[in-house]
Formats: C-alpha cells, sequence, structure tokens
C-alpha cells in the first residue's frame, strides 16, 4: 500500500473517531493525531547545519552508511552509527560528515561517492533541493552543471547522474529505466 495514502487513512480515521459516536475527536484522539503529525514532520526534515540525520532512499528506505570504509546503501540502520551524518556548512554549501569516522559524504571523478576525506571542499560541497512529491534531491557541481546522488544500478552503492532539471516549473526529469535510482532521498532526524 502506498505510505502516504495510508498515513491519510490513518489522519481520517483519527479525525472521524470519537467516543460518543459524534465527528468530534477526544483528547486523546488529538494527541494520538499530533503525535502521528510529528513524526511525520521529523521523517519529512529539511537538512540542516548543526543537525544530525539518517539518509535513506524515499522511495526504497535503503540507508547510506558507511560500512567498513566504503559508502554503501544498507537496508537497515544498524547499530554501529555508520549512518548517522552531521549537516555542516562551509561557504553556503551543505557537507554530511560520519559522526564515527569524521569523514565527508563526496564524489569522485569516476562519478562514484564515497566518505574518505576529513575536508569539507569542493568535492564534498552539496546543495539539497525539495523534490514536489516530497524528499530532496542532493545535488553536486560538475563544472557549471548540477548532477544528481542517485542508487546504482546493482541498488547497494551510490552513483552521480546528470541532472535535467527544467525551468517550465515542472519537476525534474528522474527517469529510473537504466536500473538507477530516481535520486529522491529523506532525512530523518537523528
Amino acid at each position: 500500500m502506498d505510505t502516504k495514502a495510508s498515513e491519510a487513512d490513518d489522519i481520517d480515521v483519527l479525525l472521524r473517531t470519537s467516543s460518543s459516536g459524534a465527528n468530534t475527536p477526544t483528547s486523546t484522539i488529538i494527541t494520538d493525531l499530533n503525535e502521528h503529525l510529528k513524526s511525520m514532520a521529523i521523517r519529512n526534515s529539511a537538512p540542516w547545519p548543526g543537525s544530525t540525520y539518517l539518509i535513506r532512499s524515499y522511495n526504497t528506505h535503503q540507508v547510506i552508511t558507511l560500512k567498513e570504509g566504503s559508502l554503501v546503501l544498507e537496508n537497515q540502520a544498524g547499530d554501529a552509527g555508520g549512518w548517522k551524518w552531521a549537516c555542516v556548512e562551509k561557504k553556503g554549501w551543505l557537507g554530511f560528515r560520519n559522526i564515527v569516522s569524521g569523514t565527508y559524504i563526496g564524489h569522485d571523478s569516476s562519478q562514484n561517492f564515497r566518505a574518505e576525506m576529513r575536508h569539507h571542499h569542493a568535492w564534498e560541497h552539496f546543495c539539497v533541493r525539495p523534490y514536489p512529491d516530497g524528499g530532496y534531491l542532493i545535488l553536486m557541481l560538475h563544472g557549471d552543471t548540477f548532477w544528481k546522488m542517485c542508487e546504482g544500478p546493482t541498488g547497494d552503492r551510490l552513483v552521480e547522474k546528470p541532472f535535467d532539471g527544467n525551468s517550465s516549473g515542472s519537476p525534474p526529469f528522474l527517469d529510473n529505466a537504466d536500473g538507477w535510482g530516481d535520486g529522491v532521498w529523506e532525512f530523518v532526524k537523528a
């Protein structure tokens, strides 16, 4: 079932339910609704410097994790902490530093991602843009063009893919017919 539809159904049930049969929710239900809405807001947090996040694919929910020195996508976060990324800012650019290793997510000249550097320089600079249907695009510069972070065709690593945004107001090109993920990410505040 679609997660967004399920959440909407949950809210609808909470709003229609009451102990007296009337359409007025009880205080307990309002508390439940507030908790539900709060958890939705946490899941859809915009990355902000000074906060720590779990970064996961908006569609597959795979988690960006530093495992044994390699940047990989995992189905679960695990307890080693390699999935915790501190959001930092330098000259207006965002960076994501692993709280266990102290290394930053960065890209290389082969269109891959790694977390090996302990500095936040140009290859570790990111721009995060909200996606209209939910989640965020993680973008980086190649010359004067943005590229986006995507799940690789094998589903276990991160790769760069040209970003084909447009100025018409319609959502950017997110074709994943080539087997690559669509590059939409979710930031869960840790």
